[in-house]
């Protein structure tokens, strides 16, 4: 893998995670979800369920985490959308399964909720529109 690799954006929905004392950012965009459904052969809600009650497999998690990365690594850093499932998955049950889950679960849930746009990055929340003006109600006499 490249060294040097920029940081997690979580306004961009990034979160890291460190495997085998390196960094990788995982990225949950649209093209990343949708990959990671057909491999698990789940739905991002079942996975985020998952993820939530401690019940998701080593080989789902891989999955996730390898199309994240691999996300990530199509927009900032190509040699990371060559990573492979199987190192991926030797990494993450050596990082140990509860620590892994525990970073899926926040960009699971993120993504369920709409708190990602299509690419990947986190969308803002609130109002858009600021207005300083009383709002009036129209009265019928």
């Amino acid at each position: 893998m490249e060294d040097a690799s920029p940081p997690a954006n979580a306004l961009r929905g990034e979160f890291d995670l460190v495997l085998e004392g390196e960094a990788y950012t995982l990225r949950p965009s649209y093209e990343a979800i949708i990959a990671f459904e057909r491999g698990t052969g789940k739905t991002l809600l079942e996975l985020a369920r998952a993820s939530d009650a401690l019940a998701i497999s080593l080989e789902e998690s891989s999955v996730v985490v390898t199309e994240c990365i691999r996300a990530y690594g199509r927009e900032t850093q190509s040699s990371l959308q060559a990573v492979q499932l199987q190192r991926i998955t030797e990494m993450v049950y050596e990082a140990g399964l509860v620590e892994v889950v525990a970073r899926l679960g926040v960009i699971l849930w993120m993504a369920v909720s709409g708190g990602c746009a299509a690419s990947g990055k986190a969308k803002t929340t609130g109002t858009t529109n600021q207005t300083t003006e009383t709002p009036v109600v129209n009265s019928q006499e």
